[in-house]
């Protein structure tokens, strides 16, 4: 089964199974992407696994921007993750846990959380594979021996990852509207903001150079370019054979920010443990600079 070797498809399969054991019958939602779980790969695997144990709803997340209501929600969702993800406020993102207890949150209300952020000075941008890079194993193993060494991580939004590929369908009509509430919620986060200056930014990078669009390459692409004050660097990670960060790899030139790849195979690999230890060795000089 094509993916099946993907880091991110055990890990999905693992956590589903932990808490499956917990409940006599679960629901799942999985959205899938253009990427490795194309086609419901990735959905239709834990399925045929652990059918005895749950239903399983996969939406197709690139097609959702044809129902624009779902939309909608699936975007303002994804923002208010986006803030509570690089805000470095566990206050503001309890209050956000609670606020989508009551339901989804309006325009007015994303923009106020997002005036909440605090900055956090120097920062490395993660991006890469989603199901890889916001895995808690991905996290303890990799991102842990950064952050060990006080070093500041923010993630590329996946608000802006989604709404790139939205911006290529014809029949989208919110897509100006939800570019303009990105751009409230950016500017309202300040030195927090991982947001690009503009969507029209990450299209030109693709524009001089064919990339595939599967897993999101062309943001991938994109945002290895990003600029801001405290970027010291990026960590673009992926699991291990994963085709779009193959891809992305053979594409690569010369950036302008200092760039780790990792793929990730869900060992702690001592390889990986050299390039990290390496590259926060470079990366501390150049912030004591």
């Amino acid at each position: 089964m094509r993916g099946k070797e993907y880091f991110s498809l055990s890990a999905l399969l693992g956590n589903i199974a932990l808490e499956a054991e917990k409940h006599d019958k679960l629901q799942l939602l999985y959205p899938q992407n253009n990427g490795a779980e194309a086609d419901g790969l990735y959905a239709y695997f834990v399925y045929r696994k652990l059918d005895d144990k749950l239903s399983v709803i996969s939406p197709s997340l690139d097609k959702l921007a044809l129902q624009e209501n779902d939309a909608d929600i699936v975007f303002r969702i994804l923002l208010a993750g986006d803030i509570a993800l690089n805000a470095g406020s566990d206050a503001l993102l309890s209050k956000i846990q609670q606020a989508f207890q009551l339901g989804i949150p309006d325009e007015d209300t994303l923009v106020r959380w997002a005036g909440s952020c605090r900055d956090s000075g120097d920062f490395l941008l993660v991006l890469g594979e989603p199901g890889c890079i916001f895995d808690s194993f991905f996290k303890k193993t990799i991102l842990q021996r950064m952050e060990n060494d006080n070093i500041k991580l923010r993630f590329a939004p996946l608000s802006e990852m989604l709404l790139l590929e939205w911006g290529k369908i014809d029949k989208f009509t919110s897509f100006n509207s939800m570019k303009e509430l990105m751009a409230r919620v950016s500017d309202a986060m300040g030195k927090c903001s991982v947001f690009s200056e503009s969507l029209e930014v990450l299209q030109q990078k693709n524009r001089d150079f064919y990339i595939s669009s599967g897993g999101y390459a062309e943001y991938r692409h994109g945002k290895v370019d990003f600029i801001h004050s405290g970027l010291c660097g990026i960590i673009s990670a992926a699991s291990q054979h994963e085709n779009t960060e193959s891809i992305l790899e053979l594409a690569s030139q010369q950036t302008k920010n200092p760039m780790l790849r990792i793929l990730f195979d869900g060992t702690d690999d001592p390889v990986n443990r050299l390039k990290i230890d390496t590259f926060l060795h470079e990366v501390k000089k150049n912030i004591r600079k």
